[in-house]
Order: structure tokens, then sequence, then C-alpha cells
């Protein structure tokens, strides 16, 4: 247990050592540049889908791109945190106990209270959509990307709901002084609420890497199926988005559920690397979505050169599916 001792001013706060205090301004600083990481590799991804229409109009790349946004606003949530406790630190004030409720009030705490369930949800929606996909392939081409935008909505939404929880639960529990000003995420739950949090991020994650399993199964038997059309432009962009996502799917169990897993079991004495390495996936996104999608590659490079102008019909697939099914057309999916 942390000893405290009351200030002149009033306030009570840790007794942190000079080396104490040391160790953790360099933690947060390297939480601070991985923020900073996160950020700049997944925004570019939901400003590339935000400022093409063609690409908005695939489902696939809405999907992508919500799971980017959120995983940026986490990413964004480190770069605010670490600076707010720099500035606590210089203030003097970083170790000073304030009540869980206003620890769930500081800026890095909201955005991580919901920008870390959002990601895992959208983890659990791609590999809902990825089932829908390989199993119901015609069916699934007709939906437009309005589909999209509505999965994306419940899965936003969906977060809020225990959220609003923790909130009432955190401002109505006794006012005591009891975690300190730079507060991590933990501070802000009343103790009983911070084990639900944390293992819905784990069974969440776990669940959408498990579910892929049978999605790549049901890929490989669906293009059994329909060896005739698997080099059209349909089953091509199916086969090409399942994988690439599996791909992702693959590095989340990684870099999130190894070093989680290891970090819950307390395995190893100092689980810094194991803390910092839970961020990997979602900065390795960006580079396996250019290595394996054109559009995402050519809509970078236009935002970067600021060339809107993209001449999509010699990016896109310009395959011709008419001919095997005449409803089908290179825009409906």
């Amino acid at each position: 247990m942390t000893l405290t001792r009351n200030r002149t001013d009033g306030l009570t706060e840790h007794i942190i050592s000079d080396e104490e205090v040391k160790n953790m301004v360099v933690s947060w600083i390297l939480y601070g540049i991985e923020g900073i990481i996160l950020t700049i590799t997944n925004f570019p991804i939901v400003l590339v889908v935000l400022f093409f229409a063609k690409l908005r109009q695939q489902k696939e790349f809405v999907i992508m791109a919500a799971l980017a946004f959120a995983d940026g606003v986490a990413g964004f949530g480190y770069l605010v945190a670490a600076v707010g406790r720099l500035i606590l630190v210089s203030k003097g004030t970083a170790f000073v106990l304030i009540t869980r409720w206003q620890c769930f009030m500081t800026p890095w705490v909201l955005i991580w209270v919901w920008a870390q369930p959002a990601a895992v949800v959208m983890l659990v929606v791609i590999s809902l959509d990825r089932m829908l996909a390989v199993s119901l392939p015609l069916r699934y081409y007709f939906f437009t990307a309005r589909y999209a935008y509505y999965l994306v909505a419940v899965a936003y939404s969906v977060v809020i709901i225990p959220i609003i929880w923790w909130l009432i639960n955190s401002y109505t529990t006794e006012p005591i002084a009891e975690v300190p000003s730079y507060c991590l995420v933990g501070h802000n739950f009343i103790p009983t609420d911070h084990p639900y949090f944390s293992k819905f991020l784990l069974i969440a994650t776990a669940a959408s890497v498990i579910m892929y399993i049978p999605v790549l199964l049901m890929l490989k038997i669906t293009l059994a199926k329909n060896r005739v059309m698997e080099n059209t432009v349909k089953y091509e962009k199916l086969k090409r988005a399942t994988v690439t996502l599996g791909i992702s799917s693959f590095c989340t169990f990684i870099f999130y559920i190894v070093p989680m897993i290891i970090v819950n079991l307390k395995l190893f004495e100092n689980l810094n690397v194991f803390f910092l390495m839970l961020n990997l996936n979602a900065m390795v996104n960006i580079f396996i979505y250019i290595a394996r999608f054109k559009e995402i590659r050519v809509g970078i490079k236009a935002l970067v050169t600021c060339k809107f102008k993209v001449p999509w019909e010699t990016v896109l697939y310009n395959i011709n599916t008419n001919r095997v099914h005449p409803g089908l057309s290179p825009n409906t999916w």
C-alpha cells in the first residue's frame, strides 16, 4: 500500500520516491510517443475513406475506417494523457489524491472509456461482417454502403450503455479522495466495475479472433463452390478483403491477446513492454491495408500530394460480371 501525507494546502498525496517519479515520467513519454504513432497510422485511413466517394461506397472500407477511427481516438488519448500527466508533475500535483468521479472526468479517461471498447466491438463487427459475406456472398453483394454505416452506428452506440452505468456508479459512490491525479484507467471505476471493463476488452477481442477461424473455412468452401466466378471482381474482392482482415486478426492475437494474458497473469516482474505491445496491432493495420489494397495506397498518396482528382476507373477492378450474374455490377459491393 502506498504511503500518503498531508500537504500544507490541505490536500493529501501519495509519497513517491524520485526514482519512481522518474520511471513514471519515462513510461508516460513512451506512451505519448505511442499515442502519436497510433494517431498518424490510423487517421489517414479514416481521411482516405472520408474524402473519396468511391471508397465510401464500399462496405469493407467503411468498416475498416470505423475501426481505424476508434484506434486513432484511443491513440490520441495516450497523447493527451502523456501531456496532461507531465503538466501535473511539473505543477507538483500528479500524486494528489482525488475522487474516482474527478478521475473519470479527466480528458484522457473519457477518451479511453469510449474508444477502447468501441475498437474491440468493431473487431467483432468485422468478424460478423466477414462471416455474413462468405456465407451468403450473393445476397451480401446487394447490401449497400448504408448497411455498413448502420453497423458502425450500432457498434459506436452500444458501448455508450455500459459507460452510462459506470458514470452513474462513479458519481454516486461516496466522494473519497483515494486515487492519484495522474489517473490510470481503472482509477475512475468503482472497484467492482473495473474487472468487467478489462474482461470485456479481452473477451470481445478473443471472440473476434476465434470467430475468424470459421470465416476463413467458409471462404474456402464458398470459393470452391463457385469456381466459375472465382476470378470475377466480386469474388476477388471477397477473397482479398477477407484474407486481409484475417491477417489483421492474426496480428490482433499476437500483439494484443498474448501480451494481455501475460499482463493479467503477471508472468513477469516488469510488464511495461507488454503494456506497450497492446497497441502494436492498431499500428500495423495501416501497413497491412496499404500492402493489400491498391485503393488505400492510391488514396493516401493522393492525400499526401493534395491531388484529390483520382482516376478511380484505373484503380478499381474493371471486370464486367454481367455475363455471369446480370444483376451484379462492380459498384454493388
